[in-house]
């Protein structure tokens, strides 16, 4: 799953500069050259990996005391997927706009990516952007990852202790939930989250325009997946777990970009 699904794919192109390498994906313009139409490059710094987070007792303390397994992703397999929507709101409010996805082959700019943004100022790395310049891009859709505090929706209430970053599970193998309109009572529950935040920059200007956060983490207990057994872990199999997060990015994301193009 990624950019490209269901439409017509084309080679990509690989840009090296002072020693940069990322792909910028093949992508068809989202609608007919204007004088003015902008050049909307998209990039995602969120889904390298994937962190289980096992919650812990954090009675008498604000400490976040939560137990974290982090998973290497390979070959950008969930960033292509983050890529795919972003690609598709912003063709969704700007018809007019070339829209370029770069797919990042840069681990040191996962490490650095906090000191992208500084208030409206954007501080990318120079050699990056000149090089989406370079590409004839007007305009940057960056999304990194958002480190806040974790809320898990039932629908009613948020759950959940401590603070998540990025892409993610988060997994409570105690706390009794009651299901909503029984008498059912559930033990533990699992939560596909997506913390990220979406920036809109101006790369001819080196300016921010505007920034979104999605922090959105989903509550499945064992009937909402038909499982059985006691690990919330195993209730969703590996592409369970690949569509429920594919679910959030999808939804959430996508409006949060959406809602960060419109005027």
């Amino acid at each position: 799953m990624g950019p490209g699904t269901g439409t017509k794919r084309h080679a990509g192109r690989r840009v090296f500069v002072a020693g940069l390498a990322f792909a910028a994906l093949a992508w068809p313009a989202a609608g007919a050259a204007q004088a003015k139409a902008r050049t909307i490059g998209v990039m995602s710094l969120l889904a390298d990996e994937f962190t289980v987070v096992g919650q812990e007792g954090t009675t008498g303390t604000k400490l976040d005391q939560n137990r974290r397994e982090t998973v290497r992703i390979a070959d950008g397999a969930l960033e292509r997927l983050v890529i795919g929507a972003a690609m598709r709101a912003v063709a969704g409010v700007d018809a007019a706009a070339k829209v370029m996805p770069m797919l990042v082959n840069e681990p040191r700019y996962y490490r650095d990516q906090s000191d992208w943004v500084d208030g409206d100022k954007a501080a990318l790395p120079a050699e990056l952007a000149e090089a989406l310049r370079g590409a004839g891009m007007t305009h940057l859709v960056l999304v990194r990852k958002l480190r806040a505090p974790a809320r898990m929706n039932t629908g009613r209430v948020s759950l959940g202790t401590g603070r998540l970053e990025g892409v993610g599970f988060y997994v409570d193998r105690s706390m009794p939930l009651r299901l909503e309109g029984t008498s059912e009572v559930t033990v533990g529950y699992l939560a596909p989250y997506v913390y990220a935040r979406a920036a809109l920059i101006d790369l001819v200007e080196g300016r921010v325009l505007g920034q979104r956060d999605v922090t959105y983490g989903e509550v499945v207990t064992a009937s909402l997946t038909g499982a059985r057994g006691a690990d919330p872990w195993h209730w969703l199999d590996a592409r369970g777990k690949l569509q429920a997060i594919a679910s959030i990015v999808e939804r959430d994301l996508a409006l949060a970009i959406e809602s960060l193009l419109r005027p």
